[in-house]
Parts: structure tokens; C-alpha cells; sequence
């Protein structure tokens, strides 16, 4: 968010760092990103913005997209503090730094990242006899923006009579150490990747996406192994909760479709990144250039999956991910005129109508 004569720039990515980060993203376990330092050192220089500037995180960067799906993916260590209240009794809370009006909250990747904060806290606290106790909880990042941070924001405070200083007013992934303390073994590494309050919404938002995302994927599974086991809830979850995103073409506003059939998309950067896809490879043979990503509420795209339905036009296929290794591959729930008239319409659209 730029301030006074700032300029807003966009995220620098290098030209192959989209395709380090689809590597990176490919090797994702259930719960864990093996090579989440290199996505964070990516996604840090890509950050930087020049003396000037401010970096603007855009929805439908495909780079970006894939990094925070990285970060989304990951289980990261969360600093507590263990302290005994006025009776004694043990207490713990979230561990915060000052940093301009506010805290900054620090998430620690690995075992190793968290421990090079725990020896900077041990030696601050060498001149106390009795000190407070510093230890770790595992969260999920969606867990820390969309349970924990609405509790530390500004307006919390006001409302509690808390003083604003109190608020968390930025994440940091991986910071080499105590805040303002010297990181001499570390005087050549990058600065920690940083995001400041008012992009708060923006990751709500992509946590939004990454939630859906992973609701398309488990009924893709679940219909797959047994169609009557997907239930009616499971439908409005993926159908009516958020909006999803679709590739318009042309002057009327007509979805793109493809082989796969009418497609949407659970975020827009994967709408972007297969929009950029098909223009390459068109060269000019389809009218692309004025094409755009947008997104369609419940209501809007409920009604194109009926009309792609409606008397056997084609299916339409509700993108998670979309990964580009060379060919185009994409991942998520492919939804047949059958499968529509037999499964959502009676589930998803009988109250509507």
C-alpha cells in the first residue's frame, strides 16, 4: 500500500520463477512443502520493491498464486509465550515484537528457523533471573489469517479498550532473529518475507480460495469412489459459499471453454495462467487479447453450469490447480450434464427455483 508520492509496482519475478515455483508446488506432501525456503526466497526478492516503490499483490499473478499456495500448504511454528498469571498458574500467548504502531506476529518453518529466535530470546533474557518461557505451537497459515489475526486487529483493541500498539499490524515468514537484534552469522541472508495489515484481506481472501479449492478436490474424490456418497452439504459448500472465477471472452461476456469443457476457476491466478497459456499457443488464431479474468457470484454461475447443461452441450469443469510443466494440466472436478441434472440440481438449485 503506498503512502504519499510512493509509486505501486508490481512483483518482479525473474522469467523462470514460475517454473521453479510449479516445481516447488509439485512436490507438496499432505501437510508439509520440503522446499518451502526456496519458495520463500523466491517470493522475498520478487517482494522487493526499489527505494521509491510499493509492491502491489495483484489476484491474478500466476507466480504468486502458486507461492501462496505454497505458504497455504505448509504447517509453520507459531512462537508462544509461557508465563504464570497473578495466582500462579501457567499461561500462554501468542509471541509479538514491536515494529512501527504495532506487533508483528513471526511464523518459523522448520524446527531449525524457530530455534535461531529461541537462542536470541535465551540471551536476552540472561539478565533475568526468572524469565518467561518460549515455545512453539503448529498452525496452518489459513489457521493464524482467518482465526488468530481477526482477534489481534486494531479494531479488537479499540473495542477492549486496548491500546493500538497492542494490535498485530504485520506477519513475518521466517525472520532470522529477534527484531532490531544483529544476525551476524546471517549478515548476507535475505530479509524475511513480509506482509503488512493491509493485505490482510487480500490473504483472507486466497484462503477463501485455497478452502474451496480443496473442497472441489475432496468431491472430486468422493464422487469418483461413490456418487451417492458426495452429500447435499458437501454441493452447497463448493456451489453457493464463494464466487468462483471464469476467463470472459468477447464482447458478450461468453465463458471461455476448452476440451475440458466451460471452465472455472477457484482462484483467479490460475484463470490468468491458463488464459496466458491459450493465447501462446493460439498466436493470434482466437480473438483472446481482449479477454479478461472475473469473477461470477453463485447465482451467475450457477446459471451458466445449467445452461452448459442444458440439452447436452458439455460439461463444465470446476479448476483447483492448474500446473503447466510443459502441456497444461489441470486438476480439479469435471461436473457432466448428468452429473448435474442428477446430483446439483436437486441438491443446489431446488430452493432457488
Amino acid at each position: 500500500i503506498a503512502a504519499g508520492a510512493m509509486s505501486i509496482e508490481r512483483l518482479s519475478w525473474g522469467a523462470s520463477d514460475g517454473q521453479a515455483m510449479e516445481a516447488i508446488l509439485s512436490e507438496v506432501t499432505e501437510d508439509s512443502v520440503p522446499r518451502i525456503e526456496e519458495a520463500l526466497a523466491l517470493l522475498c526478492r520478487a517482494l522487493k520493491p526499489s527505494a521509491k516503490g510499493a509492491v502491489a499483490l495483484e489476484p491474478c499473478d500466476p507466480v504468486l498464486t502458486d507461492a501462496l499456495r505454497c505458504i497455504m500448504s505448509h504447517r509453520w511454528l507459531l512462537p508462544t509465550i509461557q508465563r504464570q498469571d497473578a495466582r500462579g498458574k501457567p499461561v500462554a500467548s501468542f509471541f509479538t515484537q514491536p515494529t512501527g504502531s504495532g506487533q508483528v506476529l513471526s511464523l518459523f518453518s522448520s524446527e531449525q528457523s524457530f530455534r535461531n529466535l529461541q537462542t536470541a530470546f535465551a540471551k536476552a533474557q540472561t539478565a533475568k533471573v526468572v524469565g518467561p518461557q518460549l515455545g512453539a505451537t503448529a498452525f496452518t497459515f489459513g489457521q493464524v489469517v482467518m482465526a488468530h489475526l481477526p482477534n489481534m486487529c486494531r479494531e479488537v483493541m479499540v473495542k477492549n479498550n486496548i491500546p493500538e500498539s497492542n494490535a498485530v499490524v504485520a506477519l513475518s515468514l521466517d525472520p532470522l532473529s529477534l527484531l532490531g537484534a544483529a544476525a551476524e552469522d546471517n549478515a548476507e541472508a535475505e530479509d524475511p518475507v513480509a506482509f503488512s495489515d493491509p493485505t490482510f484481506p487480500f490473504l483472507q481472501s486466497f484462503c477463501c480460495c485455497y478452502l474451496v479449492a480443496g473442497l472441489v478436490l475432496q468431491v472430486q474424490e468422493d464422487y469418483e469412489n461413490d456418487p451417492s456418497s458426495v452429500s447435499a452439504r458437501q454441493w452447497e459448500e463448493v456451489l453457493c459459499k464463494q464466487s468462483l472465477h471464469a476467463i470472459m471472452t468477447g464482447d458478450d461476456d461468453s465463458v471461455f471453454a476448452s476440451e475440458a469443457g466451460m471452465l472455472l476457476f477457484c482462484y483467479p491466478g490460475d484463470a490468468a495462467k491458463v488464459l496466458a497459456h491459450h493465447r501462446r499457443k493460439a498466436k493470434g488464431a482466437l480473438d483472446l487479447e481482449r479477454s479478461e479474468v472475473k469473477a461470477l457470484d453463485p447465482v451467475q454461475f450457477l446459471q451458466l453450469m445449467r445452461w452448459q447443461a442444458t440439452d447436452q452441450r458439455g460439461a463444465t469443469t470446476i479448476v483447483a490447480t492448474a500446473m503447466e510443466p510443459g502441456e497444461l494440466q489441470l486438476h480439479g472436478l469435471c461436473i457432466t450434464p448428468q452429473m448435474f441434472s442428477q446430483s446439483i440440481e436437486p441438491c443446489v438449485l431446488k430452493e432457488a427455483d
